[in-house]
């Protein structure tokens, strides 16, 4: 399961989101995104969303690709990766991308099913 943002700027595009994240924990200005936590671990970004009955049930790993950004999804420790889980993640996402940053992709697509290095669903 993954979501793909469509640019021909998909590290801009990315760094676009991780200061919208910063600029909310630090009051910043500019776009502030308060939905999604993120966590560099391994030199990949990972992000999961924060709000509390979804709050680290999963993680997105972040790749700009060649003409597009890819998140793919991952289950936390102890938590079994569902269909619904994904849903959520997948669907807020794309809602933050098309209300933040709409002039840096061209479309988004989310897959229904295992994609590329996902985690299928448990």
């Amino acid at each position: 399961m993954a979501v793909y943002f469509a640019t021909n700027n998909a590290a801009g595009l990315l760094k676009a989101f991780n200061q919208a994240i910063a600029n909310h924990h630090h009051h910043g200005g500019g776009q502030r995104v308060d939905t999604w936590r993120h966590v560099v671990q391994g030199g990949q970004n990972f992000y999961t969303h924060t709000a509390q009955n979804w709050k680290d049930k999963a993680f997105f790993r972040a790749d700009a690709e060649v003409n597009r950004l890819a998140f793919s999804i991952v289950a936390a420790q102890g938590v079994s990766l569902t269909r619904d889980i994904y849903a959520y993640y997948a669907g807020h996402l794309i809602e933050t991308f098309i209300r933040h940053f709409p002039t840096i992709f061209t479309a988004a697509q989310a897959t229904p099913n295992a994609a590329g290095s996902d985690a299928s669903f448990k």
